[in-house]
């Protein structure tokens, strides 16, 4: 006789009706400990009845201030008999769905979007959990730390240019083109048009600067301030190269503040006082919280504008994840090496 029998003969009726996690073969609490970082609603309806509960960070669940250790026992008292809890309770997903609970551990670890903007220590990477809500940011010295992490992001929007020309025309790229079109001016000028692919072997800003005049008949020159982002292109290029896992796409933040300022661009620039506070309010009103703790607890030697930059790139990467996305061009090329060249927002 246990002693769960052993207790309910000697009174303990709660103790004899307590769900048993017998090892591995249970799917229930350990399977669901730490895959949400908050408390998660869940919903459950039999005819024109609804039932509420929630998800703890421990993976057990909360039906009418009882804590159940798997999903079908938290089903058992609210339909009074036997049923499966993985069904029988729904939450809502990164595409507001209420779907099985099921779904919640298929999806595993794959809820993660990241956006990452160059500063000087490396990369700063802003990532969000579209399940639970969770933001945190590292600082990586490259890109292909993200690989790496536990956390790994399904989709990766990054603020560098994916895909180059071969020799390189006025205005850059159709999604450089396009882009200034949508942001007209001042914040057009934030748009720089890259270098042609041949010239990121250039050793000096003035080795660039001819290598991509010379690498067509109408090419223009390239000035300083893009050489200086060369290091961070043929970083990107090299990871590209090698198929990473996750998705990887190129974002411009001032389209991803475009796209939150309801298709407007924000005409206060980013470095001023009032452009921060003007990016940092829509960036909460987009995710529906406050975000100074987060920024002021960045990394040291981050700017303020870097992770405000890396957070609007994981917005718009959430916004891949769920098809809500658009991009620059409708109809993108693609490069010598098969990359697309095309914006995201």
């Amino acid at each position: 006789m246990d002693a769960d029998r052993r207790a309910a003969l000697i009174g303990g009726y709660v103790a004899w009706r307590r769900p048993r996690v017998k090892g591995k073969k249970a799917w229930g609490a350990g399977a669901l400990h730490r895959l949400v970082e908050r408390r998660l609603p869940l919903r459950a309806h039999r005819g024109k009845k609804e039932f509420r509960a929630s998800l703890r960070r421990d993976g057990r669940i909360n039906y009418k201030n009882r804590l159940f250790d798997t999903p079908n026992s938290a089903a058992r008292p609210a339909l009074g008999r036997p049923a499966s809890g993985w069904f029988f309770w729904r939450y809502r997903d990164s595409k507001r769905q209420w779907v099985p609970l099921r779904n919640l551990k298929r999806e595993g670890t794959m809820t993660w979007a990241a956006g990452a903007d160059g500063c000087k220590g490396g990369w700063i990477v802003v990532l969000r959990n579209t399940r639970s809500g969770q933001i945190k940011s590292e600082l990586v010295e490259r890109i292909t730390e993200v690989l790496e992490w536990k956390s790994r992001p399904k989709v990766l929007s990054i603020d560098i240019p994916i895909g180059l020309l071969d020799h390189a025309v006025p205005g850059g790229r159709d999604c450089d083109r396009a882009a200034r079109v949508l942001l007209g001016q001042p914040r057009a000028t934030s748009v720089f048009s890259p270098p042609a692919r041949s010239v990121l072997k250039a050793k000096t800003p003035e080795e660039a600067h001819r290598l991509n005049k010379d690498s067509g008949p109408d090419a223009p020159g390239l000035p300083k301030q893009a050489f200086a982002l060369f290091e961070k292109i043929r970083e990107v290029d090299r990871f590209l190269s090698r198929s990473p896992r996750i998705r990887v796409v190129e974002v411009h933040p001032e389209l991803c503040f475009y796209e939150m300022n309801r298709q407007r661009p924000v005409v206060e620039p980013k470095k001023t006082a009032a452009g921060r506070k003007r990016r940092i309010r829509l960036l909460e009103g987009a995710w529906r919280r406050k975000l100074s703790e987060i920024i002021e607890s960045r990394p040291r030697g981050v700017g303020r504008d870097d992770i405000i930059d890396a957070m609007a790139a994981c917005w718009t990467a959430v916004r891949v994840m769920t098809g809500d996305a658009l991009q620059l061009p409708a109809e993108p090329c693609r490069d010598s090496r098969g990359l697309r060249m095309e914006i995201f927002r």
